[in-house]
């Protein structure tokens, strides 16, 4: 009933194209099917495409996103997902685990870590540097165990615990 709309093209020399981590924008539209085709028809055009998964994405308002799943919510790029807000708030029941390939920044007027049992921070190297006041409150215990450790601040520096604080290097 409805007619196709070419949304991707390219032009090909001698050899083959991977189309792995290909992204296409296209305008909102209705999708009825996908098809795909070379001119001018080789044999064999397509190769590998057993496996291959076409994910769509959902075009939204300039709202408000809410994006629910009952039980396993996963979200997967091939090259970067940015969430930009006013305010980002992650809950976890049990575990929540964020982790960088290479980095992993945090980049913030204020950030506030809380652990209501254990903070455990384990590195290569941790710098810890403070522009005017740094302070440190542990009820329980603050454990640090680096291979180096370098602590620096312009202002003054206050740890306190309730029980006790180790650092080792």
């Amino acid at each position: 009933s409805g007619s196709w709309t070419r949304v991707w093209s390219t032009t090909l020399g001698e050899g083959s194209y991977s189309l792995d981590g290909l992204h296409v924008r296209f305008e909102r539209q209705d999708v009825g099917g996908v098809r795909f085709g070379s001119e001018p028809k080789a044999g064999p055009s397509f190769d590998g495409w057993s496996e291959v998964v076409l994910h769509f994405g959902r075009a939204v308002g300039s709202g408000a996103v809410r994006v629910s799943a009952s039980s396993v919510l996963e979200a997967v790029a091939g090259d970067s997902v940015s969430v930009a807000s006013g305010s980002v708030s992650v809950a976890a029941g049990g575990v929540l685990d964020v982790s960088g390939g290479e980095a992993v920044r945090v980049v913030s007027e204020a950030v506030s870590v809380e652990s209501s049992s254990l903070l455990e921070a384990s590195s290569e190297a941790v710098s810890v540097v403070a522009g005017d006041s740094l302070e440190v409150f542990s009820g329980g215990a603050a454990t640090a165990s680096v291979g180096s450790a370098a602590l620096e601040s312009v202002g003054s520096v206050s740890v306190s615990t309730g029980s006790s604080v180790s650092v080792s290097a």
